[in-house]
Protein backbone atom coordinates (compact mmCIF):
# COMPACT_ATOMS: atom_id res chain seq x y z
CA UNK A 1 0.00 0.00 0.00
CA UNK A 2 2.77 2.56 0.96
CA UNK A 3 4.60 1.68 -2.56
CA UNK A 4 0.72 2.16 -4.38
CA UNK A 5 0.69 5.45 -2.31
CA UNK A 6 4.93 6.46 -3.38
CA UNK A 7 3.46 5.68 -6.78
CA UNK A 8 0.21 7.63 -7.08
CA UNK A 9 2.56 10.85 -6.26
CA UNK A 10 5.05 10.80 -8.36
CA UNK A 11 2.79 10.02 -11.11
CA UNK A 12 0.81 13.31 -10.27
CA UNK A 13 4.00 15.36 -9.66
CA UNK A 14 5.71 13.84 -13.04
CA UNK A 15 1.85 14.83 -14.78
CA UNK A 16 -0.60 16.26 -13.28
CA UNK A 17 -2.71 16.90 -16.00
CA UNK A 18 -3.36 12.92 -16.05
CA UNK A 19 -2.76 11.94 -12.66
CA UNK A 20 -4.51 13.69 -9.46
CA UNK A 21 -7.43 13.97 -7.22
CA UNK A 22 -10.68 17.20 -8.09
CA UNK A 23 -13.36 17.74 -6.23
CA UNK A 24 -16.83 17.39 -7.20
CA UNK A 25 -17.37 21.63 -6.98
CA UNK A 26 -14.73 21.27 -10.27
CA UNK A 27 -17.26 19.22 -11.87
CA UNK A 28 -20.02 21.33 -11.43
CA UNK A 29 -17.95 24.73 -12.75
CA UNK A 30 -17.47 22.07 -15.91
CA UNK A 31 -21.56 21.61 -16.12
CA UNK A 32 -22.61 24.93 -15.99
CA UNK A 33 -20.30 25.99 -19.00
CA UNK A 34 -20.65 22.79 -20.76
CA UNK A 35 -17.34 22.10 -21.02
CA UNK A 36 -16.23 18.44 -21.74
CA UNK A 37 -16.27 15.47 -18.95
CA UNK A 38 -14.55 12.13 -18.25
CA UNK A 39 -16.25 9.36 -20.75
CA UNK A 40 -16.17 6.72 -17.21
CA UNK A 41 -18.53 9.58 -15.41
CA UNK A 42 -21.10 7.22 -15.36
CA UNK A 43 -19.33 4.39 -13.02
CA UNK A 44 -18.97 7.70 -10.64
CA UNK A 45 -21.98 9.68 -10.81
CA UNK A 46 -24.51 6.88 -12.20
CA UNK A 47 -25.46 9.09 -15.43
CA UNK A 48 -23.78 9.97 -18.27
CA UNK A 49 -21.71 12.85 -18.45
CA UNK A 50 -24.37 14.82 -20.76
CA UNK A 51 -27.45 13.81 -19.24
CA UNK A 52 -25.49 14.59 -15.11
CA UNK A 53 -24.42 18.04 -16.23
CA UNK A 54 -28.28 18.96 -17.75
CA UNK A 55 -29.41 17.79 -14.24
CA UNK A 56 -27.29 19.76 -12.89
CA UNK A 57 -27.23 22.74 -14.59
CA UNK A 58 -31.43 22.63 -14.27
CA UNK A 59 -31.00 22.20 -11.10
CA UNK A 60 -29.38 25.53 -10.17
CA UNK A 61 -31.62 27.16 -12.49
CA UNK A 62 -29.40 27.56 -15.52
CA UNK A 63 -31.18 26.33 -18.54
CA UNK A 64 -28.18 26.71 -20.96
CA UNK A 65 -24.28 26.38 -20.86
CA UNK A 66 -23.36 29.85 -19.32
CA UNK A 67 -21.18 32.27 -20.92
CA UNK A 68 -19.27 33.64 -18.23
CA UNK A 69 -18.55 31.84 -15.14
CA UNK A 70 -17.04 33.91 -12.19
CA UNK A 71 -15.37 31.50 -9.80
CA UNK A 72 -14.42 33.18 -6.66
CA UNK A 73 -13.93 32.25 -2.99
CA UNK A 74 -11.21 31.58 -0.34
CA UNK A 75 -7.53 31.92 -1.14
CA UNK A 76 -6.11 28.78 -1.91
CA UNK A 77 -8.98 26.93 -2.58
CA UNK A 78 -8.04 25.69 -6.27
CA UNK A 79 -9.81 28.15 -8.02
CA UNK A 80 -6.61 28.85 -10.48
CA UNK A 81 -5.74 25.13 -10.38
CA UNK A 82 -8.76 24.37 -11.90
CA UNK A 83 -8.92 27.03 -14.52
CA UNK A 84 -5.26 26.39 -15.88
CA UNK A 85 -5.75 22.58 -16.14
CA UNK A 86 -8.93 23.59 -18.00
CA UNK A 87 -7.28 25.70 -19.98
CA UNK A 88 -5.08 23.36 -21.56
CA UNK A 89 -7.32 20.14 -21.68
CA UNK A 90 -9.85 22.68 -23.99
CA UNK A 91 -6.66 23.13 -25.89
CA UNK A 92 -5.34 19.58 -26.26
CA UNK A 93 -8.97 18.51 -26.70
CA UNK A 94 -9.79 20.17 -30.39
CA UNK A 95 -7.77 21.46 -33.09
CA UNK A 96 -6.86 25.04 -33.23
CA UNK A 97 -8.74 26.19 -30.03
CA UNK A 98 -7.46 29.74 -29.69
CA UNK A 99 -7.23 31.19 -25.82
CA UNK A 100 -6.26 33.87 -23.99
CA UNK A 101 -5.05 34.18 -20.25
CA UNK A 102 -5.23 37.60 -18.67
CA UNK A 103 -3.79 38.90 -15.37
CA UNK A 104 -2.46 42.10 -14.01
CA UNK A 105 0.77 42.68 -15.17
CA UNK A 106 3.24 40.60 -17.49
CA UNK A 107 5.90 40.17 -14.18
CA UNK A 108 2.58 38.39 -12.50
CA UNK A 109 1.34 36.59 -15.23
CA UNK A 110 4.68 34.54 -15.22
CA UNK A 111 5.44 34.55 -11.45
CA UNK A 112 2.16 32.97 -11.08
CA UNK A 113 -0.22 31.95 -14.58
CA UNK A 114 1.96 30.77 -17.13
CA UNK A 115 3.85 29.10 -14.22
CA UNK A 116 0.52 26.90 -13.74
CA UNK A 117 -0.17 26.61 -17.48
CA UNK A 118 3.12 25.02 -17.96
CA UNK A 119 2.65 22.82 -14.73
CA UNK A 120 -0.33 20.75 -16.84
CA UNK A 121 0.91 20.66 -20.24
CA UNK A 122 1.06 17.09 -20.74
CA UNK A 123 4.84 15.39 -19.61
CA UNK A 124 5.72 14.66 -22.91
CA UNK A 125 5.57 18.46 -23.84
CA UNK A 126 7.65 19.65 -21.33
CA UNK A 127 11.86 20.24 -21.86
CA UNK A 128 11.02 20.81 -25.27
CA UNK A 129 11.92 24.10 -27.61
CA UNK A 130 9.94 23.93 -30.30
CA UNK A 131 9.95 26.77 -33.22
CA UNK A 132 8.32 25.29 -36.34
CA UNK A 133 5.56 26.72 -38.58
CA UNK A 134 2.17 25.03 -36.82
CA UNK A 135 4.10 24.77 -33.46
CA UNK A 136 5.86 27.29 -30.77
CA UNK A 137 6.55 25.98 -27.65
CA UNK A 138 9.32 27.30 -25.57
CA UNK A 139 9.16 27.99 -21.59
CA UNK A 140 11.66 29.43 -18.82
CA UNK A 141 10.79 29.31 -15.43
CA UNK A 142 12.19 32.59 -14.69
CA UNK A 143 11.07 34.50 -18.12
CA UNK A 144 7.79 32.19 -19.00
CA UNK A 145 6.62 31.28 -22.88
CA UNK A 146 8.45 32.94 -25.08
CA UNK A 147 6.79 35.86 -26.35
CA UNK A 148 3.74 35.35 -24.27
CA UNK A 149 2.38 32.53 -25.85
CA UNK A 150 2.73 29.07 -27.36
CA UNK A 151 1.31 26.79 -29.98
CA UNK A 152 0.36 22.99 -29.72
CA UNK A 153 1.04 19.99 -31.71
CA UNK A 154 -2.49 20.40 -32.93
CA UNK A 155 -2.63 23.88 -33.61
CA UNK A 156 -4.38 25.19 -30.59
CA UNK A 157 -2.72 28.14 -29.25
CA UNK A 158 -2.66 30.63 -25.88
CA UNK A 159 -1.39 33.68 -25.49
CA UNK A 160 -1.43 35.46 -22.26
CA UNK A 161 -2.40 39.37 -21.77
CA UNK A 162 -1.99 41.75 -19.35
CA UNK A 163 -4.86 44.50 -17.93
CA UNK A 164 -2.41 46.93 -18.05
CA UNK A 165 -2.30 46.90 -21.91
CA UNK A 166 -4.95 48.93 -23.62
CA UNK A 167 -8.47 47.58 -24.31
CA UNK A 168 -7.59 48.18 -28.11
CA UNK A 169 -4.91 45.70 -28.06
CA UNK A 170 -7.91 42.82 -27.49
CA UNK A 171 -9.92 44.33 -30.39
CA UNK A 172 -10.38 42.39 -33.27
CA UNK A 173 -9.46 38.16 -32.58
CA UNK A 174 -12.21 35.57 -32.40
CA UNK A 175 -11.24 33.35 -29.62
CA UNK A 176 -13.15 30.39 -27.70
CA UNK A 177 -11.70 30.50 -24.23
CA UNK A 178 -10.58 32.95 -22.32
CA UNK A 179 -9.63 32.61 -18.65
CA UNK A 180 -8.59 36.27 -16.51
CA UNK A 181 -7.18 35.42 -13.00
CA UNK A 182 -7.98 38.31 -10.25
CA UNK A 183 -10.03 41.39 -10.59
CA UNK A 184 -10.39 42.23 -14.19
CA UNK A 185 -12.22 45.53 -14.93
CA UNK A 186 -15.69 45.78 -15.76
CA UNK A 187 -14.74 47.39 -19.78
CA UNK A 188 -12.26 44.89 -20.30
CA UNK A 189 -15.00 42.56 -19.38
CA UNK A 190 -17.55 43.48 -21.87
CA UNK A 191 -14.41 43.92 -24.18
CA UNK A 192 -13.32 40.06 -23.96
CA UNK A 193 -17.15 39.15 -23.85
CA UNK A 194 -16.95 40.21 -27.71
CA UNK A 195 -14.57 38.30 -28.24
CA UNK A 196 -16.16 34.67 -27.42
CA UNK A 197 -19.06 35.64 -29.17
CA UNK A 198 -18.08 34.92 -32.90
CA UNK A 199 -17.43 30.99 -32.04
CA UNK A 200 -19.44 31.12 -29.30
CA UNK A 201 -16.59 30.50 -26.80
CA UNK A 202 -16.69 30.73 -22.89
CA UNK A 203 -15.39 33.33 -20.24
CA UNK A 204 -13.67 32.27 -17.11
CA UNK A 205 -13.33 34.87 -14.02
CA UNK A 206 -11.28 33.37 -11.29
CA UNK A 207 -10.58 35.73 -8.17
CA UNK A 208 -10.81 36.30 -4.48
CA UNK A 209 -13.01 39.73 -3.74
CA UNK A 210 -10.07 41.42 -1.77
CA UNK A 211 -11.08 45.04 -2.31
CA UNK A 212 -14.98 44.31 -1.92
CA UNK A 213 -18.20 45.32 -4.14
CA UNK A 214 -15.47 46.81 -6.97
CA UNK A 215 -17.41 47.36 -10.43
CA UNK A 216 -16.41 44.14 -11.79
CA UNK A 217 -18.71 42.44 -9.02
CA UNK A 218 -21.87 44.78 -9.80
CA UNK A 219 -21.48 44.39 -12.95
CA UNK A 220 -21.48 40.65 -12.68
CA UNK A 221 -23.89 40.21 -9.22
CA UNK A 222 -25.73 43.42 -9.38
CA UNK A 223 -29.50 41.45 -8.83
CA UNK A 224 -28.64 38.08 -9.30
CA UNK A 225 -29.92 35.37 -7.22
CA UNK A 226 -29.02 32.97 -4.51
CA UNK A 227 -29.63 29.51 -5.93
CA UNK A 228 -27.55 27.23 -3.57
CA UNK A 229 -26.39 28.30 -0.14
CA UNK A 230 -23.98 26.72 2.51
CA UNK A 231 -23.30 26.71 5.83
CA UNK A 232 -21.26 29.40 7.47
CA UNK A 233 -19.97 27.30 9.87
CA UNK A 234 -16.78 30.59 10.70
CA UNK A 235 -19.88 32.91 10.83
CA UNK A 236 -22.19 32.14 13.89
CA UNK A 237 -25.48 34.25 14.22
CA UNK A 238 -25.93 32.72 17.56
CA UNK A 239 -23.13 34.69 19.91
CA UNK A 240 -21.56 31.42 19.94
CA UNK A 241 -17.65 30.68 18.80
CA UNK A 242 -16.87 29.87 14.56
CA UNK A 243 -17.63 26.06 14.07
CA UNK A 244 -13.96 25.14 13.16
CA UNK A 245 -14.14 21.52 12.82
CA UNK A 246 -17.50 21.51 10.50
CA UNK A 247 -16.23 24.78 8.88
CA UNK A 248 -13.36 22.33 7.57
CA UNK A 249 -15.94 19.61 6.88
CA UNK A 250 -15.30 17.21 9.50
CA UNK A 251 -17.41 15.32 12.01
CA UNK A 252 -15.20 15.50 15.08
CA UNK A 253 -12.54 16.65 16.27
CA UNK A 254 -10.83 13.86 16.68
CA UNK A 255 -11.70 13.05 12.59
CA UNK A 256 -10.13 16.26 11.93
CA UNK A 257 -7.02 15.70 14.06
CA UNK A 258 -6.48 12.57 12.42
CA UNK A 259 -6.96 13.81 8.90
CA UNK A 260 -4.45 16.84 9.56
CA UNK A 261 -1.85 14.35 10.71
CA UNK A 262 -2.07 12.81 7.18
CA UNK A 263 -1.53 15.85 5.19
CA UNK A 264 -5.66 16.01 4.87
CA UNK A 265 -6.83 19.77 6.08
CA UNK A 266 -10.37 19.66 5.09
CA UNK A 267 -12.80 17.00 4.11
CA UNK A 268 -14.63 18.68 0.43
CA UNK A 269 -18.13 18.54 0.06
CA UNK A 270 -20.00 16.18 -1.84
CA UNK A 271 -21.31 18.20 -4.81
CA UNK A 272 -22.18 15.18 -7.09
CA UNK A 273 -26.00 14.87 -5.80
CA UNK A 274 -26.89 18.31 -6.12
CA UNK A 275 -29.36 17.65 -9.17
CA UNK A 276 -31.52 15.08 -6.75
CA UNK A 277 -32.02 17.43 -3.75
CA UNK A 278 -35.17 19.99 -3.69
CA UNK A 279 -34.72 23.81 -3.66
CA UNK A 280 -33.38 25.08 -0.39
CA UNK A 281 -34.97 28.05 -0.85
CA UNK A 282 -34.16 31.62 0.45
CA UNK A 283 -31.95 31.05 3.80
CA UNK A 284 -30.41 34.80 3.76
CA UNK A 285 -31.12 35.21 7.35
CA UNK A 286 -29.42 32.09 8.55
CA UNK A 287 -28.38 28.32 8.28
CA UNK A 288 -30.30 26.51 11.72
CA UNK A 289 -28.45 23.38 12.15
CA UNK A 290 -29.62 20.33 13.91
CA UNK A 291 -27.97 20.75 17.06
CA UNK A 292 -29.71 24.56 17.17
CA UNK A 293 -26.85 26.51 16.14
CA UNK A 294 -27.17 28.94 13.40
CA UNK A 295 -24.63 30.36 11.09
CA UNK A 296 -24.37 32.51 8.53
CA UNK A 297 -25.67 31.03 5.19
CA UNK A 298 -22.88 32.07 2.40
CA UNK A 299 -23.95 31.65 -1.12
CA UNK A 300 -22.68 28.61 -3.09
CA UNK A 301 -24.42 29.74 -6.88
CA UNK A 302 -25.60 32.53 -8.19
CA UNK A 303 -28.01 32.76 -11.27
CA UNK A 304 -26.59 36.39 -12.37
CA UNK A 305 -29.47 38.96 -14.03
CA UNK A 306 -28.00 38.97 -17.14
CA UNK A 307 -28.57 35.91 -19.19
CA UNK A 308 -26.15 33.34 -19.65
CA UNK A 309 -23.92 34.38 -17.00
CA UNK A 310 -23.38 33.14 -13.39
CA UNK A 311 -21.24 32.65 -10.01
CA UNK A 312 -19.82 29.63 -8.26
CA UNK A 313 -18.03 30.12 -4.59
CA UNK A 314 -15.36 28.10 -4.04
CA UNK A 315 -15.27 27.47 0.01
CA UNK A 316 -12.25 26.71 2.16
CA UNK A 317 -13.20 22.92 2.50
CA UNK A 318 -12.78 22.60 -1.47
CA UNK A 319 -9.28 22.04 -1.51
CA UNK A 320 -8.23 19.74 1.24
CA UNK A 321 -4.23 20.29 0.40
CA UNK A 322 -4.39 24.05 0.31
CA UNK A 323 -4.27 24.38 4.05
CA UNK A 324 -7.76 26.32 4.81
CA UNK A 325 -7.19 26.23 8.67
CA UNK A 326 -4.08 28.31 8.11
CA UNK A 327 -6.01 30.21 5.90
CA UNK A 328 -9.11 30.85 8.70
CA UNK A 329 -6.35 31.82 11.38
CA UNK A 330 -4.92 34.61 8.90
CA UNK A 331 -8.57 35.82 8.55
CA UNK A 332 -10.27 35.43 11.78
CA UNK A 333 -9.83 38.21 13.77
CA UNK A 334 -10.18 40.73 11.07
CA UNK A 335 -13.85 40.61 11.45
CA UNK A 336 -17.21 39.53 9.33
CA UNK A 337 -16.94 41.31 5.99
CA UNK A 338 -13.29 40.23 5.87
CA UNK A 339 -13.97 36.92 6.60
CA UNK A 340 -16.86 36.84 3.84
CA UNK A 341 -14.85 37.76 1.38
CA UNK A 342 -11.41 35.88 2.55
CA UNK A 343 -12.51 33.16 3.41
CA UNK A 344 -15.80 32.76 1.53
CA UNK A 345 -15.31 35.03 -1.86
CA UNK A 346 -18.48 36.80 -0.75
CA UNK A 347 -18.38 40.70 -1.38
CA UNK A 348 -21.49 43.06 -0.22
CA UNK A 349 -21.92 46.45 -1.08
CA UNK A 350 -20.31 49.31 0.71
CA UNK A 351 -20.13 52.55 1.17
CA UNK A 352 -20.17 53.43 -2.42
CA UNK A 353 -23.45 52.17 -2.89
CA UNK A 354 -26.25 54.82 -3.67
CA UNK A 355 -29.11 52.89 -2.03
CA UNK A 356 -27.01 50.70 0.26
CA UNK A 357 -29.92 48.77 1.70
CA UNK A 358 -31.42 47.93 -1.13
CA UNK A 359 -32.70 43.99 -1.78
CA UNK A 360 -34.67 42.60 -4.58
CA UNK A 361 -36.83 40.13 -2.09
CA UNK A 362 -38.00 43.35 -0.24
CA UNK A 363 -37.90 46.23 -2.91
CA UNK A 364 -39.06 44.03 -6.38
CA UNK A 365 -42.43 43.10 -6.64
CA UNK A 366 -44.26 40.62 -9.20
CA UNK A 367 -46.72 42.51 -11.31
CA UNK A 368 -49.58 40.27 -9.26
CA UNK A 369 -48.96 42.20 -6.46
CA UNK A 370 -49.11 45.87 -7.31
CA UNK A 371 -52.26 47.45 -6.61
CA UNK A 372 -54.74 47.74 -9.07
CA UNK A 373 -56.36 50.95 -8.13
CA UNK A 374 -55.11 54.61 -6.76
CA UNK A 375 -53.89 57.35 -7.99
CA UNK A 376 -50.84 57.79 -10.59
CA UNK A 377 -48.42 60.33 -10.65
CA UNK A 378 -45.80 61.16 -13.44
CA UNK A 379 -42.80 62.82 -12.43
CA UNK A 380 -40.29 64.04 -15.24
CA UNK A 381 -36.92 65.05 -15.27
CA UNK A 382 -35.88 67.69 -18.65
CA UNK A 383 -32.54 66.43 -19.36
CA UNK A 384 -30.33 68.88 -20.56
CA UNK A 385 -28.21 68.45 -23.82
CA UNK A 386 -30.61 66.57 -25.89
CA UNK A 387 -30.54 63.31 -23.36
CA UNK A 388 -33.56 61.82 -23.44
CA UNK A 389 -35.95 63.08 -20.43
CA UNK A 390 -35.95 61.13 -17.51
CA UNK A 391 -39.70 59.47 -16.35
CA UNK A 392 -41.20 57.55 -14.17
CA UNK A 393 -45.14 56.49 -12.88
CA UNK A 394 -45.88 56.03 -9.40
CA UNK A 395 -48.40 54.50 -7.50
CA UNK A 396 -49.35 55.73 -4.19
CA UNK A 397 -51.70 53.61 -1.50
CA UNK A 398 -51.87 52.94 1.91
CA UNK A 399 -48.63 55.06 2.79
CA UNK A 400 -46.84 53.06 0.25
CA UNK A 401 -45.17 54.31 -2.99
CA UNK A 402 -44.72 51.75 -6.25
CA UNK A 403 -42.67 52.57 -9.08
CA UNK A 404 -44.95 51.02 -12.12
CA UNK A 405 -43.33 52.32 -15.07
CA UNK A 406 -39.62 54.34 -15.67
CA UNK A 407 -38.70 55.42 -19.10
CA UNK A 408 -36.09 55.22 -20.53
CA UNK A 409 -35.73 51.51 -19.54
CA UNK A 410 -33.95 48.78 -20.46
CA UNK A 411 -35.43 46.33 -22.51
CA UNK A 412 -37.80 48.46 -23.91
CA UNK A 413 -37.85 49.02 -27.49
CA UNK A 414 -38.10 53.16 -28.42
CA UNK A 415 -40.10 53.60 -31.88
CA UNK A 416 -37.37 55.47 -34.21
CA UNK A 417 -34.87 54.85 -31.77
CA UNK A 418 -34.80 51.08 -30.86
CA UNK A 419 -33.53 49.96 -27.37
CA UNK A 420 -32.01 52.60 -25.62
CA UNK A 421 -30.19 50.72 -22.87
CA UNK A 422 -29.10 51.50 -19.31
CA UNK A 423 -29.22 55.20 -17.75
CA UNK A 424 -25.70 53.89 -15.85
CA UNK A 425 -23.30 51.23 -15.62
CA UNK A 426 -20.73 50.07 -13.67
CA UNK A 427 -17.45 51.93 -13.78
CA UNK A 428 -13.57 50.78 -13.00
CA UNK A 429 -12.51 54.20 -12.09
CA UNK A 430 -11.11 54.92 -8.25
CA UNK A 431 -10.50 50.87 -8.23
CA UNK A 432 -14.21 50.81 -8.68
CA UNK A 433 -15.11 52.91 -5.52
CA UNK A 434 -18.01 55.41 -6.95
CA UNK A 435 -21.21 54.75 -8.36
CA UNK A 436 -20.72 53.85 -12.11
CA UNK A 437 -20.48 55.57 -15.66
CA UNK A 438 -23.01 57.25 -18.17
CA UNK A 439 -24.91 54.21 -19.99
CA UNK A 440 -25.70 54.44 -23.74
CA UNK A 441 -29.71 55.47 -22.64
CA UNK A 442 -27.90 58.95 -21.77
CA UNK A 443 -26.84 59.19 -25.44
CA UNK A 444 -27.98 62.33 -27.05
CA UNK A 445 -31.55 61.50 -29.06
CA UNK A 446 -32.53 65.21 -30.33
CA UNK A 447 -36.37 65.03 -29.59
CA UNK A 448 -38.53 67.42 -29.28
CA UNK A 449 -41.76 67.89 -27.01
CA UNK A 450 -43.99 66.84 -29.54
CA UNK A 451 -42.25 63.31 -30.28
CA UNK A 452 -42.21 63.07 -25.95
CA UNK A 453 -45.53 63.71 -26.34
CA UNK A 454 -46.25 61.28 -28.62
CA UNK A 455 -44.54 58.69 -26.79
CA UNK A 456 -46.22 59.43 -23.51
Amino acid sequence: MHAQRAALIAAEKEDPLRHGWEPSIWRVADALQGLPGPVDWERVAGLKWEDWAERTRLALGVKRPLDLLLVTGANRSGKSERAAKRSVELMLGGADVAAWCFHESEAVSIEQQQKLMFKYLPRELKGKDVRRRLEYLTYKEQTGFGGNHFILPNGSSCGFRFYQQQLHAHEGASVWWIWCDELVGPDLLETLLSRIATLSGRMLVTFTPVMGWTATVQLVLQGAETVRWAPGFFLPKDGGEPDVVRGLGFGSEAEMAAAHEDGRWSVAEDCLNWWREPAQGDLSKGWRCDDGRVFEAMPRFMKCAREGWGALFFHPMDNPFGNPLQVWKLWRDAGREKVERRIYGFARKGYSAQFPRFDRRVHVLPVSALPKQGPVVMLLDPTPGGRPFVMGWFRAVGGRVYMIREWPSPGEVVPGLGELGAWAVPSGARDGQNDGKRGPAQDAIGWGLRQYLLEM
